[in-house]
């Protein structure tokens, strides 16, 4: 992110740039060796002592991992053990220790998966046809963002519709990456989309 501020009393600005992204989009690290900026040239700076110069206004830093270990004695029900965590004086609601509360076994967080189908009705009785329409269209909603119209039929082909899907989900703010897998109903060209946030954590609202 590139910020600006001025001109000063003598017509001097400060850019400000802050290095938010890498391939998770994080940057974890200290830039170091990594990037080493420099002016390329100041010739065109018109005035008396004109500078540019490039200073760091703080480090960046690694990010820490904490490992979070559950130890029980024997007999004890684990099914609906849960703890909570504490940081900044902000305290988390439960967490369930077991991930599976009727085995009680311990497992990894799962990502939220959200099923989209698309349905119609049989009316050929009336004259008409038991297909979804090629002129159905849907959009999808999450907090204040809306996506743009989908096409819901595409011929039977339901991938169609699952790339849009994902790319729409993808340009909202509330979302880095999703997953769709397509599944259809041959003939009345109905779909089932379920749709895997696989970089949002938690338990979401429903689109």
């Amino acid at each position: 992110a590139v910020s600006r501020s001025g001109p000063d009393p003598e017509n001097g600005y400060v850019w400000t740039v802050s290095f938010l992204d890498d391939a998770e989009r994080t940057w974890e690290k200290d830039l170091g060796d990594d990037f080493d900026f420099e002016i390329a040239s100041t010739a065109n700076l018109i005035g008396v002592d004109a500078r540019a110069k490039i200073e760091v206004l703080r480090e960046g830093t690694m990010k820490e991992i904490q490992l979070l270990n559950v130890t029980r004695g024997g007999g004890n029900d684990t099914k609906n053990d849960y703890f909570y965590l504490e940081f900044g004086g902000q305290i988390t609601g439960k967490i369930f220790a077991a991930s599976d509360p009727k085995t009680g076994e311990c497992g990894d967080a799962v990502p939220e998966v959200q099923r989209i189908s698309s349905r119609t009705v049989d009316t050929t009785a009336s004259g008409g046809d038991a297909a979804v329409s090629p002129r159905t269209t849907f959009r999808l909603g999450y907090g204040r963002e809306t996506t743009g119209y989908i096409y819901a039929a595409n011929g039977g082909d339901c991938s169609v519709a699952g790339a849009k899907i994902e790319a729409e989900l993808e340009a909202l703010d509330a979302f880095y990456e999703v997953d769709v897998a397509s599944s259809a109903t041959l003939g009345s060209h109905e779909c089932d989309w379920d749709v895997t946030f696989s970089t949002t954590a938690g338990n979401l609202d429903e689109l």
